[in-house]
């Protein structure tokens, strides 16, 4: 292991111990369980890159509805309307 890096990981204490229960479970070493954790999840992506294509559609509505809304043939009270909605539909999108 020629090639081999240190890792340093720091844990609190309640994680730590959900590591070691579980590598111990498995029987393995430290670096087979962090290889296999890695394994396991390298399709991981944060919400943010995940769910990009739905952000981008949210602003394009967004967008959309307010450009409605500055018609002005609609009624303050319709504009309302559509901006409450809009609310509540980020909202719901959001969680």
């Amino acid at each position: 292991m020629g090639n081999s890096r240190r890792l340093t990981l720091s844990l609190d204490p309640v994680d730590y111990e959900a590591f070691e229960s579980t590598r111990t479970k498995l029987g393995l070493e430290r670096a087979q369980y962090i290889k296999h954790l890695m394994a396991a999840n390298k399709d991981f992506r944060p919400p943010a890159i995940r769910d990009r294509e739905v952000i981008k559609w949210m602003a394009d509505v967004e967008r959309d509805i307010k450009i409605i809304a500055m018609k002005p043939s609609v009624t303050s009270e319709e504009k309302l309307i559509l901006l409450e909605k809009l609310d509540d539909l980020k909202k719901r999108i959001v969680g």
